[in-house]
């Protein structure tokens, strides 16, 4: 996963600093990031020009200054938004959204802080205020990675290396070189980085042959070609599901009466 929350207990624990630190160093090491930020309240344009523009019934509003730009939409749908308006490689790091599936960074300046209401998804982190603080959550959590503020750096080491390790599992692990890269791990380095696309796999569609109960072993090149070929074929029937998760094709020889 490429896309981290960093979550509180309450407003003023650290989230936004912490935010910003982690950006700052990522940038440095060479990734580029996109940040997402929660507003509990509607953000306020009713005294400005673009508001009557979405007033007016307009689904988006693109606002262009001299010195930056701003999208205005009606959706608030978090995982659509990301699909559909950031970048499909580097990294993301949202303030907030503390029910989203995403992994989570907890910010704490009391042990109070530790315990979150209504909070999903798994904590592969805890950035504490004081030692205090860190020895309950080692306690808490003692599958996550627990650190300080002055240790941020270490923090953006870890969910660099979490991200391009579940980048990995998704390329399959073939190294099979068809992408362009070396190996699996070049390529995902290259996605989390922000140096180049996802999609580039050409084992993302995974086919697997078996002839009178006996698998047949297929070579990287093989399984591509294969599973392209059958999906080009299919693609042109009438109510074929382009977002497939699973097709079955069985080829049977009809028995012949002597």
């Amino acid at each position: 996963m490429r896309i981290f929350c960093v979550v509180g207990a309450r407003r003023s624990v650290g989230k936004t600093s912490l935010v910003e630190e982690l950006v700052k160093q990522l940038s440095r090491k060479g990734v580029k990031v996109s940040t997402v930020k929660h507003a509990s309240k509607s953000i306020d344009i009713s005294d400005k020009d673009t508001y009557r523009h979405l007033n007016s019934g307009a689904q988006a509003t693109l606002a262009v200054s001299p010195t930056g730009s701003a999208i205005f939409l009606r959706e608030n749908d978090l995982e659509m938004l990301i699909r559909r308006h950031l970048p499909k490689n580097g990294m993301i790091l949202i303030e907030g959204f503390r029910r989203s599936k995403f992994p989570k960074i907890i910010v704490a300046a009391k042990s109070r802080d530790l315990e979150i209401e209504g909070l999903s998804g798994p904590i592969l982190a805890v950035v504490c205020r004081s030692e205090e603080v860190r020895e309950e959550a080692e306690r808490m959590f003692p599958a996550s990675f627990i650190c300080n503020f002055q240790e941020v750096d270490k923090l953006a080491e870890k969910i660099i290396n979490e991200a391009i390790t579940s980048e990995i599992v998704k390329l399959g692990k073939a190294n099979c070189k068809l992408c362009g890269y070396e190996s699996c791990l070049e390529y995902a380095k290259a996605i989390i980085y922000g140096l180049d696309e996802p999609g580039k796999c050409a084992l993302n569609l995974r086919v697997k042959v078996k002839i009178d109960d006996v698998n047949m072993k297929l070579k990287p090149y093989v399984e591509s070609a294969l599973g392209k070929m059958l999906q080009g074929f299919l693609s042109s029937l009438k109510g074929f599901n382009f977002n497939f998760e699973n097709i079955v094709v069985e080829i049977k020889r009809e028995k012949r009466d002597l």
